[in-house]
């Protein structure tokens, strides 16, 4: 059910993804990466609520697994609760460092919650890492424009 479930979101089918996450689930309830992608699904199937129920159980499963907490925080950040994301992007970035995306999701959080330098330094971290992340481009640029 995972290996396709992940099929269906690498193509955005996320009703599809659901599905499959939701058998994986029932399976194995205490499988992180299936809590954490049938998140996902939720979210991007808006129903942001019922998917911090999952996000939830997935860190309780796995407090440590990187994209559960950075899920969390983007769930959080979606709610405009920009102090409470940050610390969840924090974790994830403190357990993998090297990832462009939970970098730039950090700064975009310290940069909603009135913090630019924090959020300019996670953004150019997030470009050494990837150039082409635009994302973390546009951030950077847009602390750039209110200098």
């Amino acid at each position: 059910h995972d290996n396709l479930g992940d099929y269906y979101m690498s193509k955005y089918k996320y009703e599809e993804a659901q599905k499959c996450f939701e058998n994986a689930v029932q399976n194995n309830p205490d499988n992180t990466h299936a809590l954490t992608n049938l998140a996902k699904c939720l979210k991007e199937n808006k129903k942001p609520d019922e998917a911090m129920k999952w996000i939830d159980k997935a860190i309780e499963n796995e407090p440590d697994y990187p994209w559960a907490l950075d899920l969390k925080g983007t769930l959080l950040f979606d709610k405009k609760m920009y102090a409470e994301s940050v610390k969840f992007f924090e974790k994830a970035v403190s357990f993998r460092p090297e990832h462009p995306d939970f970098i730039t999701n950090l700064g975009w959080a310290y940069l909603n919650s009135g913090n630019s330098s924090d959020a300019y330094d996670q953004f150019i971290l997030a470009l050494d890492i990837d150039p082409s992340n635009y994302s973390a481009e546009k951030g950077k640029d847009k602390i750039m424009r209110e200098c």
